[in-house]
């Protein structure tokens, strides 16, 4: 799928919120988030996403899209040290803007830790791109599931039974199968692909893919058993 049609089905699909589905869980209420026009030069990309950039060619077509119809979705940043502005979402429409000599960039500014951060990150991608390697999926899950865990320990300190503990467990697979519109046994098994050792996965997944690009979670669930 073209980085053209991307922006224009994002545009009219309604996204899960994600600060809905975290304060539903945790019993947190999100502020509305105000819009307002960022200097490209002020904002900084996530640390450490598992998500590639999109290659020159896919850039150029985002580019020629804005450039046609416009932004139809503003960026989503956080405000970081010495007034800069992190980006949580929207990396390639800054990087194609960019490209297009834009000097300022619609932004939606949130108010939101670094947990909470990490989840807007995640899941703008997982919801929005629709060619993610397994590879990508597989390392965005573990760190979502991983950041729900932690927070559902900090909510349940008092209480610690392994009926307690399992309730958690479904909730959280519930909340993310949900959030990212898939299966909790899907997540499941891209997860399992983060135990392969990285310098090998790529190599892996690429002699799956030639075979049957649907095989490439399930066999690693079978090999890594």
């Amino acid at each position: 799928m073209s980085a053209k049609m991307d922006e224009a089905i994002n545009s009219r699909r309604k996204k899960p919120d994600v600060q809905e589905d975290f304060g539903r869980l945790f019993g947190i209420e999100s502020n509305a988030a105000k819009v307002i026009s960022v200097s490209i030069d002020l904002l900084s990309d996530f640390p450490d996403q598992p998500f590639k950039p999109y290659s020159d060619e896919r850039l150029k077509e985002l580019a020629e899209s804005i450039q046609e119809y416009g932004l139809l979705n503003p960026i989503t940043v956080r405000s970081i040290e010495n007034g800069r502005y992190q980006i949580l979402a929207g990396r390639n429409r800054k990087d194609a803007c960019k490209l297009l000599g834009w000097i300022e960039i619609p932004a939606r500014i949130e108010e939101c830790d670094n947990d909470m951060a990490t989840l807007i990150m995640l899941d703008s991608n997982l919801n929005q791109r629709h060619e993610l390697l397994p590879s990508e999926k597989a390392f965005a899950y573990q760190r979502k599931y991983e950041i729900l865990k932690r927070q559902g320990k900090r909510t349940d300190l008092e209480g610690d039974s392994s009926s307690t503990q399992r309730g958690w467990k479904n909730e959280t697979a519930n909340l993310m199968a949900e959030s990212i519109g898939t299966s909790k046994n899907d997540i499941r098994r891209h997860i399992r692909l983060t135990y392969f050792p990285q310098q090998y996965l790529h190599h892996f997944l690429l002699s799956c893919k030639s075979v049957c690009p649907d095989a490439v979670a399930e066999s690693a669930l079978f090999m890594s058993c």
